[in-house]
């Protein structure tokens, strides 16, 4: 798939590129929402990439829109996981590419205050897909852990109770088989915390 669509110039898209690019988002950004945030910078540059290749294009110019706006989408939900996940560099990076795509919505936010507002609206249950919830219930537990270790007990409470009010909800939507206990998730976040300690990556850096 790469591979084809490194030969794809601009005025020469076929409908098979656009097919490519499209498999090639799905994918990324499947990847992405089952936890790997290193993805997030290289997916909003594929996606420059190809609007540059179809703004103007004689044949598929009407695909930009399309295109835009799956960008847009992806931005208001990676900026907040990003945040949630210690990975603030990046989420202040893409937001302030998210709030040139929309600065009336955006203009008067920090990305730190739109993070905690998408988890009503972007990441809510109900809108948001189940490995996208799933990252972020992992993320508020993170929250909780990183605030219990330094000394915030009270964070650490609401980032807890955030957390456990939401797997409800999630669990009612998609049900117990699908979605790891709170407990299970707690286990596997203080796993993977376990792992980038010693990996020598600072906790309350995730890496961004």
């Amino acid at each position: 798939m790469t591979r084809g669509l490194s030969k794809v110039k601009k005025g020469a898209l076929r409908y098979d590129a656009i097919s490519l690019w499209r498999m090639r988002f799905r994918a990324l950004r499947r990847l992405f929402r089952t936890g790997l945030m290193h993805l997030a910078l290289k997916i909003d540059r594929d996606y420059l990439e190809l609007l540059a290749l179809l703004k103007d294009d004689p044949v598929f110019g009407n695909q930009y829109k399309l295109f835009l706006r799956d960008r847009r989408d992806f931005l208001a939900q990676a900026v907040p996981i990003l945040f949630l996940n210690g990975w603030r560099r990046t989420a202040d990076v893409l937001f302030r590419e998210l709030r040139k795509l929309d600065p009336s919505s955006f203009k008067d936010l920090t990305a730190d205050d739109y993070a905690f507002k998408a988890l009503l609206t972007e990441l809510s249950p109900g809108k948001a897909t189940r490995p996208e919830l799933i990252t972020v219930l992992k993320a508020l537990l993170r929250q909780s852990l990183w605030a219990w270790a330094r000394g915030e007990e009270e964070g650490a409470r609401e980032y807890y109770v955030f957390a456990s009010d939401m797997h409800r909800a999630v669990r009612r939507i998609f049900g117990p088989a699908l979605v790891p206990s709170l407990g299970e998730l707690l286990r596997t976040v203080k796993e993977e915390e376990r792992k980038r300690t010693r990996s020598g990556i600072p906790s309350a850096g995730g890496g961004s």
